[in-house]
Parts: C-alpha cells; structure tokens; sequence
C-alpha cells in the first residue's frame, strides 16, 4: 500500500481510458488487412461469375459451330447422293439411295432443331453475361467506396493514436516517476487488460471477486495505492469522483 491522493487516483484513471482508447483503435487497425481482403473475395466472386457466364456462351457458340459444320457436310453429302440417283440403272439401288437421302434429311432437320435452340440459348447466356457484367460493375464500385471509407476511418484512428500518445505523456507528467512505474509495470502483467479498475460493493470489478472489507473501507478515503489480492490490479473505490480536473 503505498500513499496517494485523489487527483494522483484521479489521474491514473484518466491514463486507463487513454489506454482503453488505444486498445480499441489498435484492435480496429488490425481488423484493417482483414477487412481488404473479406472485400476482395466478395469481388472475386463477382469475377467468376462474369468468368462462369462467359464460358457457358463460349460452349453454346461451340455446339452452335459444331452443329452448323455438321450440316454443312450432311447437305454436301445429300447433293452427292442426288448427283448419285441420276446415274442409277437399277430400281434397288434407287430406292436405297433415296431412302439414304431421306435419312440424312430427316438428321438434317433434327440439327436445325438443335440450332435454334442454341441460338435462343446464346441469346440467354449474352443476356446473362451482361447482367453478370453490371452486378460485377457495381459490385466493384461498392467495394471501392468500402474501401475508401476504411482507408478514412484508418487514417483518422492513426491520427487519434498520435493524439493520444502525446496526451499520455502530458498527463504521465503530473504523476510521481514511481507511481508512473507502478502503473506501467501493472499494464505490462496484464497484456492488454486494464491496469487499474474500480472496486463496487466490495467487489473488484476487473476480476469480479470480493476484496477484503478492511481494503474495502480504506479504498474509501481514497488516499493510497492499492491492489486486487486476486488479479493484481490496481483498485480504487468506485464512488470516487474522476472528472478531469
């Protein structure tokens, strides 16, 4: 237990919020790489969709190409097969020709069929890769105002964190070296957690187990230094008054 007054009480708290301050936008700033890179897996997706779309199109042009070759060389072979009938001297081989005729007309007519159907389906997928290229269009530009905004709000944290620092210093000043070592040393033993907390109804409200009611009583007169028996912070009574002086 170590002899303190109000103000000296009053102005480590005031280093306590700074340091809460600080904890909170460090915590936001390191959630910044996350953030960009949550955006652009959001964009990537809208990149194979667009990727996905024009594939299909490129498949059903493909067919479409493919078909049409196919009945290019199925009329070539019925204007063969026409030129063939002329020269026939038989009724069996006429019939034979004309039934192979008539067989590669009737595949002829089934590829058309399909053609068409290409075709209304290429008219779908044009549609569907344009409307994939606007959903990926603007897509790209909500995530670039995303980013614009968390790139603002990393700027202004950084900023903060400077003011911060140097209102640390200034108040770190009005304190005893000692009592600033304290402090410091308590901070560094509780990796991030606050360093000094308030002690309500006899319970330390860092580690939320009850104090010693003697300790209670003395936090009360809120003139010395004193710690948690469980956690190590520093306490102080709960009722104290810690407006900026």
């Amino acid at each position: 237990m170590s002899a303190v007054d109000k103000n000296q009480i009053s102005t480590l708290i005031r280093l306590e919020a700074i340091e809460n301050e600080r904890r909170i936008i460090n915590s936001a700033l390191e959630k910044v790489a996350q953030q960009y890179e949550i955006l652009d897996v959001a964009l990537e997706s809208g990149t194979k969709g667009v990727s996905d779309a024009e594939t299909h199109l490129a498949d059903l042009k493909k067919s479409y190409r493919a078909a049409e070759s196919d009945l290019q060389l199925s009329q070539s072979k019925i204007e063969s097969s026409q030129e063939k009938l002329r020269a026939v001297k038989n009724n069996k081989e006429y019939q034979s020709i004309l039934k192979e005729i008539d067989d590669m007309k009737k595949a002829g007519a089934k590829t058309e069929d399909m053609m068409l159907n290409d075709l209304e389906a290429i008219d779908g997928a044009k549609s569907e890769v344009a409307s994939q290229k606007e959903a990926y269009a603007n897509k790209e530009q909500e995530i670039e105002v995303q980013k614009a905004e968390i790139g603002t709000q990393e700027k202004k944290n950084l900023k903060r964190l400077t003011q911060l620092d140097k209102k640390f210093a200034e108040i770190s000043k009005k304190l005893d070296e000692k009592l600033i070592n304290t402090y410091n040393r308590v901070k560094q033993k509780q990796n991030g957690r606050a360093a000094i907390v308030a002690a309500k109804d006899s319970v330390c409200n860092g580690c939320h187990l009850n104090i010693p009611p003697q300790m209670y009583n003395e936090l009360q007169r809120c003139d010395c230094l004193e710690f948690c028996p469980h956690c190590q912070r520093i306490i102080y009574w709960g009722g104290l008054d810690v407006s900026e002086n």
